[in-house]
């Protein structure tokens, strides 16, 4: 099943690469076809509603990247916000964690996933800001 996921998602064709998010839905709709149905349950309390990668749209507008699960509150994960709410890349983003911002502002919450392919977003560009550890002293740094 983990292949048959990972393959939604790195797809040679552009057109036909879809987001983690969407992949779940695909892989749960197939359930009775492909595989047991407690498999895919399993597989989706593993990954998460929106797995690590997704890009999703806020309530507020805003667009975020999943960075990290919360074990406890699957909907309320930890995201990198990217944009604002009319959807301008920001300078510099920055990380929320939604359960612990879930009381302050309902504003947000995740709405849906991103379609990536109206979006012009390339993900690599936030690989080193959210994934990469950051080495040095003060402000000699540099992120591996």
């Amino acid at each position: 099943m983990a292949y048959c996921f990972e393959r939604l998602l790195y797809t040679n064709c552009d057109k036909r690469r879809t987001s983690p998010a969407k992949a779940i839905t695909r892989l749960y709709k197939q359930r009775m076809l492909k595989f047991p149905e407690q498999l895919i349950v399993e597989f989706i309390h593993v990954m998460g509603m929106y797995p690590l990668g997704s890009v999703v749209e806020l309530a507020s507008g805003e667009l975020g990247i999943i960075l990290e699960q919360n074990e406890c509150e699957r909907l309320f994960p930890r995201i990198g916000i990217i944009s604002d709410a009319q959807q301008q890349l920001l300078e510099k983003p920055f990380i929320i964690d939604l359960s612990a911002a879930k009381d302050d502002n309902a504003s947000r919450t995740i709405s849906s996933s991103a379609n990536m392919q109206n979006l012009k977003i390339n993900l690599e560009d936030y690989r080193f800001q959210f994934f990469a550890k950051k080495i040095g002293l003060g402000s000699l740094a540099i992120r591996l």
